[in-house]
């Protein structure tokens, strides 16, 4: 849902006179995601009902984390990056570069793109 999410999306936003591409994406593209995921649910309940049927109990998913170092280093990683994929667009969107001190992580990534 963003024009550097694959290489045709990418050549839509650099050679086409879209304005905001990280905002016209989403925009657009917001709704028929939200469809296809609720397909694809629909389509995988029919074709699997037996495993959606089976209690979480008996699933792999009861295996106990033994390196908590690891998960908790997992979880601030993932935090990081949902913060920082979060704000991007708010930082692009309203143009506060010069006067946020979140500006420098965007600057140093995307200043070799343009």
């Amino acid at each position: 849902m963003s024009p550097i999410g694959n290489p045709q999306n990418l050549l839509i936003a650099v050679d086409s006179p879209i304005p905001d591409p990280f905002i016209t994406f989403p925009k657009y593209l917001l709704l028929p995601t939200i469809i296809n995921l609720i397909m694809v649910y629909l389509v995988l309940k029919i074709f699997f009902h037996k495993e959606f049927n089976i209690p979480l109990s008996d699933n792999a998913c009861d295996k106990v984390v033994r390196d908590t170092k690891m998960a908790l280093l997992a979880k601030f990683s993932l935090s990081l990056f949902l913060f920082f994929d979060s704000s991007k667009n708010y930082i692009i969107y309203y143009g506060v570069w010069d006067n946020t001190a979140m500006a420098y992580p965007y600057y140093c990534l995307y200043s070799h793109i343009t």
